[in-house]
């Protein structure tokens, strides 16, 4: 609920993101992630939001290749979640998914916070998918 009531309309919500980014994300279950934007001009996905404790920097640009889950989520309709190497090389549980707006404009990458992942009442797919939305509304302003 704080990070809506931050939202400016038709503004990017700065103070919003930083609750979302600090707060609502690890509430949410998950530990650490991204969000990438795809560039207009190919099919490049650059980092550009990070969330939890790893740097910008060590998320690479990723070129579509049809072989990275991260990458396919661009295009996939629900999200894709595995377990595999995360942002630290370490075993992670990872849901990615694009940002069905038509033009295919990003991908929310996060890793969930394994005290998350025994819980019977918790749904990563759902609390992902509150966290993406919330994602497209501080960056539009709705």
């Amino acid at each position: 609920k704080s990070v809506y009531a931050n939202i400016k309309e038709a503004e990017v919500s700065v103070n919003a993101i930083k609750d979302l980014v600090e707060k609502t994300v690890p509430a949410a279950g998950f530990m650490r992630g991204c969000l990438y934007l795809r560039k207009k001009e190919g099919l490049t996905l650059v980092p550009l939001l990070r969330f939890g404790d790893v740097a910008l920097e060590r998320y690479k640009t990723l070129h579509y290749s049809g072989s990275d889950p991260v990458s396919d989520s661009l295009f996939s309709s629900v999200p894709i979640k595995w377990r595999g190497n995360g942002i630290t090389g370490e075993m992670a549980t990872i849901v990615a998914g694009g940002f069905d707006d038509g033009e295919r404009t990003g991908v929310l990458y996060l890793e969930l916070d394994p005290a998350f992942e025994e819980r019977s009442d918790y749904d990563a797919i759902t609390h992902f998918n509150a966290i993406k939305k919330a994602v497209v509304d501080c960056l539009s302003g709705t």
